[in-house]
């Protein structure tokens, strides 16, 4: 559901008033002018959100975003939305998405704007402060994921590691891509036949008793509450599954997370080398498509196999500036490093200090272990 609270005005001097409360002074550098950071409350502020995000790659996930808030369509999720406009007229969106599950599944923030827009300190460090003021809890999880492009998530960090210096943020880079409407449509007429698949298997409804379990488990960054996110996730939206005929059981599979993005795109071991995996995300983006979605994905960097697959691809456009990718940049809230003393070394009769890492293990969509990184929107690309 949308929270439906007040606004959050900042002034110049970094005073903030949110929800009609006492002005709240930060250290916030001044000297930017006035702005105010917008509460998306109201349904005629969602229609008016929705407007302004339509047919632009920097602004599809936030469309999506606010579109199945307005559906009411992932009850599970809590959201918070913010606006924010800069003297220049640039738009910014910020979503903050987080969950009633239990344990608790963890909370994951978007900034949305256009990658050639910079924001000043003065006018970005005042919207960090009204939206910390306003989901302190977030803040407090180790492990919360804050996803962006690098003008704004620059100065997020610049600003994080001065607000919470206890902290630091780990960094995980991606590719986003996204179907341009004649991909979308050459889409659907190449597979208006059908989408080929070897004999042995079969397209298939997953079942949530007896597929969910299967599904958490081979995610990567699987933890905490991700059997019932898996599970509200296959109620709730397109999924893909592709089963084996023998054993019955799945071979390939691929979801959509609570935002609209493609999720935990899988194929088992056993069954690979078989195009089982383009075939199920040819199937679970004909299914977006139909109801009215641009399928998108994000493809760490790391994974030049998918990067290159995605690139080479007709029906994918990668997210471009100047004809370079355009980094969308996942940052995890961690604790700091600390110092802790281990028993004593009976060889050598000397204590021995080591790190060890207080994070929580967190990834943006479920808990994980500390070590790894954050579930980009297009999970196991």
């Amino acid at each position: 559901m949308t929270d439906c609270t007040s606004y959050a005005k900042v002034g110049s001097n970094g005073a903030e008033n949110a929800g009609g409360g006492e002005d709240r002074k930060t250290t916030t550098p001044g000297g930017a002018g006035s702005m105010s950071l917008r509460r998306i409350r109201s349904p005629v502020e969602l229609d008016e959100a929705l407007a302004a995000t339509s047919d632009n790659a920097a602004f599809l996930g936030a469309h999506y975003g606010l579109l199945i808030q307005k559906q009411n369509r992932f009850p599970e999720a809590t959201w918070l939305n913010w606006a924010y406009k800069s003297k220049s007229g640039d738009p910014l969106f910020c979503l903050l998405r987080s969950y009633s599950f239990q344990p608790r599944v963890t909370p994951i923030m978007y900034f949305f704007c256009e990658p050639t827009v910079f924001f000043e300190r003065e006018a970005a460090w005042p919207i960090f402060d009204a939206i910390a003021a306003e989901a302190p809890l977030f803040f407090q999880h180790d492990g919360s994921v804050v996803v962006g492009v690098p003008p704004i998530t620059n100065e997020y960090e610049a600003w994080f590691i001065e607000r919470y210096p206890s902290k630091c943020l780990e960094h995980f880079p991606c590719h986003y891509y996204y179907m341009s409407p004649a991909q979308r449509t050459s889409l659907i007429d190449d597979s208006k036949a059908g989408i080929p698949i070897p004999d042995e298997y079969f397209f298939d409804k997953a079942n949530l008793e007896h597929d969910a379990d299967l599904i958490a488990s081979t995610w990567r960054h699987s933890g905490h509450g991700e059997l019932d996110y898996t599970k509200a996730k296959i109620r709730a939206m397109p999924s893909s599954l592709i089963r084996h005929k023998l054993t019955q059981l799945p071979a390939a599979f691929e979801m959509t997370d609570a935002g609209g993005f493609l999720t935990h795109h899988y194929t088992m071991p056993e069954h690979r080398r078989k195009g089982l995996g383009e075939a199920v995300e040819k199937d679970i983006c004909r299914k977006l498509i139909n109801e009215g979605f641009v399928p998108s994905k994000d493809v760490e960097t790391f994974n030049e196999a998918v990067l290159s697959a995605s690139n080479k691809s007709p029906y994918w456009t990668r997210w471009e500036v100047a004809d370079e990718p355009v980094v969308m940049t996942f940052l995890k809230h961690v604790a700091k490093e600390s110092e802790i003393v281990l028993p004593a070394d009976t060889g050598s009769g000397n204590n021995t200090n080591a790190s060890a890492e207080h994070s929580g293990g967190a990834s943006a969509e479920a808990e994980t272990s500390p070590t790894s990184p954050p579930t980009s929107p297009n999970g196991d690309k």
